[in-house]
């Protein structure tokens, strides 16, 4: 199954790239897509260790399972002061 991965703020700065589309196995769920991309972008895993992940526009646990066609937003912690 192929997912459409788009990354949001500091870590489309530093991953330097919108984002990806990915094929997974049958089955995957948000946290072996977390492992994929700290794969594929080692650049940006410690962020990716604490991104909150929404899939078709809705926040997702690790557990989620996605699906064919799934668009995944990556949204990186937000600290201000």
């Amino acid at each position: 199954m192929k997912v459409q991965v788009r990354y949001f703020a500091l870590l489309r700065e530093m991953a330097g790239s919108e984002g990806e589309e990915l094929a997974l196995d049958s089955g995957a769920t948000v946290s072996g897509l977390r492992r994929e991309l700290e794969a594929l972008r080692p650049e940006v895993a410690e962020i990716l260790r604490e991104a909150r992940f929404a899939v078709n526009q809705d926040f997702v646990g690790d557990s989620f399972e996605l699906t064919d066609g799934d668009l995944v937003a990556v949204i990186p912690p937000v600290s201000g002061g």
